[in-house]
């Protein structure tokens, strides 16, 4: 009987549980076939957004002409660079190109010329002019004179002066014929010196010796036997100093300061070195007779004074857009 009650349970219970499925499946539903998690759709990736193309950078450009120094010769075929862009010089020197920048440094070169870095500027018509590597210009006096390379090695950036100095005169001791010679000798050896850039406007003197000043140089006289210079000079200031000893007789012309001496210092002032050239006004071993400048030195000072401040060897500009901020420590030379 216990059998056969548990056999009727379990036929009770079947009916009950396929009376609950067709329920389910009457209300909407319907008979699961498997038992298991419930399995979500894959939501479709959404495409990213196109990017906005780069906008063109603007374009500026660049228009000049390759000249000679000094002579102002065109040069055509000349190869002008700045970054990825290479041109070359037309007829007539001219050259044209396009940048994305205002302002572009470029290196200017042609055979027989000493190659020339600068910075131009755009919208305007500018000039580069190229050293011509040819008699009469010689880079090893260009070098000795400009850069000090006989007596210092290394070559100096151009101690050249920006802009004309003033000069005062201490006149103490002086007749005024030595003070006129003098003043004679500066207003015409400045000129030779810079070829023609720069003059004597403003030539004061006087007993006492002054303040030292932007823009000026001063020529202080010294008599002091115990210093075996006839003249010293601080290089290419821009607070100039000349001194002139007066004790020795071999610094002296006729009891006169020598205006040669004074030729030479002021060759200093306006930032040139001493030469390894027979009968050089800057020779570095002066004698009484080395009055006149020469024509390798007007030349080379010339070249020198179409160039910045600054200057390095062989043809490298400083920046020469905007202000110029050309530091050179001060030098001091004893003759």
């Amino acid at each position: 009987m216990a059998l056969i009650k548990i056999v009727i349970e379990r036929s009770l219970l079947r009916c009950a549980l396929a009376v609950v499925v067709m329920a389910c499946i009457g209300c909407g539903g319907e008979a699961p076939s498997n038992v298991g998690p419930t399995i979500l759709p894959t939501p479709t990736p959404t495409a990213a957004p196109t990017p906005a193309p780069a906008p063109t950078p603007p374009q500026f450009s660049f228009t000049g002409r390759v000249t000679e120094t000094l002579t102002g010769v065109p040069v055509t075929g000349a190869t002008v660079t700045s970054g990825g862009i290479s041109v070359q010089s037309r007829s007539g020197g001219a050259f044209s190109f396009d940048a994305s920048v205002s302002s572009a440094l470029v290196t200017v070169s042609a055979p027989g010329y000493l190659a020339r870095e600068t910075t131009i500027t755009a919208g305007r018509d500018v000039a580069v002019d190229l050293i011509h590597d040819a008699a009469p210009f010689s880079l090893v006096f260009y070098r000795q004179m400009a850069r000090n390379t006989w007596e210092g090695g290394t070559a100096l950036p151009l101690y050249v002066l920006s802009a004309a100095p003033a000069f005062y005169l201490q006149t103490k001791g002086l007749t005024s014929e030595n003070i006129s010679a003098l003043a004679q000798t500066t207003r015409s050896i400045v000129p030779a010196f810079t070829g023609g850039r720069f003059t004597v406007t403003t030539f004061e003197t006087g007993v006492e010796t002054p303040t030292e000043r932007a823009g000026w140089v001063i020529i202080e006289l010294v008599n002091d036997m115990a210093e075996p210079w006839c003249g010293r000079a601080l290089v290419g200031a821009t607070t100039g100093h000349i001194w002139m000893n007066t004790a020795h007789e071999g610094c002296l012309a006729r009891g006169s300061l020598d205006e040669g001496v004074l030729a030479h210092e002021i060759g200093h002032a306006l930032g040139f070195f001493h030469l390894d050239f027979p009968d050089a006004l800057m020779h570095s071993e002066f004698e009484l007779h080395h009055k006149t400048i020469t024509d390798g030195e007007r030349y080379h000072g010339s070249v020198g004074y179409t160039r910045f401040r600054g200057n390095t060897d062989v043809d490298v500009d400083a920046s020469n857009v905007g202000p110029r901020r050309v530091t050179t420590d001060p030098i001091l030379i004893v003759d």
